[in-house]
């Protein structure tokens, strides 16, 4: 198993699918990784998106859950590389959080960053080839295959609507899933 790191663009698809169809994917997500870094920007983003009179429920049950020991799951990281922090800062498109996770992702030896923003992945890529950047759809394709979505079909409908993928991205995003259940 691998362990993965957080961005605000994942949260928020995951929290909107929640909405729509009930379906709580961070309860599932400890059956296919170790543990889940949240980068504390990543942290501030989501209280900013949710003052706290105004969180749902599961959005105040996932920030309760994102604890500083070593035996959370959703753990909290505040260790980052200052340097690649500023320099990822100058990327294009590239907001705190995603900085703060790329820079995390090189201190801490996590090369596997879930993230759904479009917009910042061609800089990212280019600039950090031996990370590995997965979106939603991704992550729901190893749940689907793994046998631990339930109701996958309408879960994949609902999410191209939250979130609305290319067919060329449905197969890059397979293709993925099946090289990370291969490992």
């Amino acid at each position: 198993m691998t362990a993965a790191i957080l961005d605000t663009s994942l949260i928020a698809t995951w929290l909107k699918l929640k909405n729509r169809t009930g379906l709580n994917l961070f309860e599932l997500l400890p059956n296919i990784m170790q543990y889940a870094l949240v980068p504390q920007q990543v942290v501030c983003e989501i209280e900013a998106y949710a003052p706290l009179g105004e969180r749902p429920e599961h959005l105040r049950r996932f920030l309760d859950e994102v604890g500083t020991a070593e035996t959370s799951f959703f753990r909290l990281c505040t260790t980052f590389d200052n340097i690649v922090l500023e320099e990822i800062k100058t990327l294009p498109r590239v907001d705190g959080g995603e900085a703060e996770a790329l820079a995390q992702s090189s201190k801490v030896a996590v090369n596997w960053i879930l993230i759904d923003d479009k917009r910042c992945l061609p800089a990212l890529k280019k600039r950090f080839l031996d990370t590995d950047f997965h979106n939603s759809l991704v992550v729901l394709y190893i749940l689907a295959q793994a046998q631990l979505l339930p109701n996958s079909e309408k879960t994949f409908s609902d999410l191209n609507i939250v979130y609305n993928y290319s067919a060329k991205q449905k197969t890059q995003a397979l293709q993925m899933a099946n090289e990370w259940l291969l490992r």
